[in-house]
């Protein structure tokens, strides 16, 4: 899978955390919807470990290493408005569950991924440069 198809992934996907032990931390889209890599650049290029899930960086506040190198208000903004919202990450005893934005039951089907690449191609997205359907992969791979 390549950056392109990580980025459809993530757009296509709402992942409802529970344990926190599938979900990237950075790459799966557990805040509103959305990748704290998408919505919080800066930060996510000063991180150490882009790979660990949510409960791995949660746990100890892991998540900051290498944040220290921040070095501009814009930078430091972010990182403040993101360690708002790991302080109100709650964990439970059920699995990460995934969410598929492109149909009305939230499973992903061939089809609907088809459909989604075809259609923000049109829009001039550049999820439509590679003629290429995306699968549906484990939480935290994509």
């Amino acid at each position: 899978m390549n950056a392109t198809d990580r980025q459809l992934f993530r757009a296509s996907t709402v992942v409802i955390l529970g344990e926190g032990t599938k979900a990237s931390f950075w790459q799966s889209s557990w805040v509103q919807g959305q990748a704290p890599m998408d919505l919080f650049p800066d930060p996510f290029k000063l991180a150490w470990r882009k790979n660990k899930t949510v409960k791995e960086e949660v746990q100890n506040q892991n998540w900051i290493r290498g944040l220290w190198r921040m070095q501009t208000v814009t930078e430091m903004a972010n990182f403040v408005k993101l360690w708002d919202i790991v302080q109100e990450v709650q964990f439970n005893d059920q699995p990460d569950s995934i969410t598929w934005k492109w149909t009305e039951h939230g499973e992903y089907t061939a089809k609907s991924a088809y459909n989604a690449r075809h259609t923000v191609s049109s829009m001039g997205s550049p999820f439509g440069r590679r003629n290429r359907t995306t699968r549906k992969t484990a939480v935290g791979t994509g």
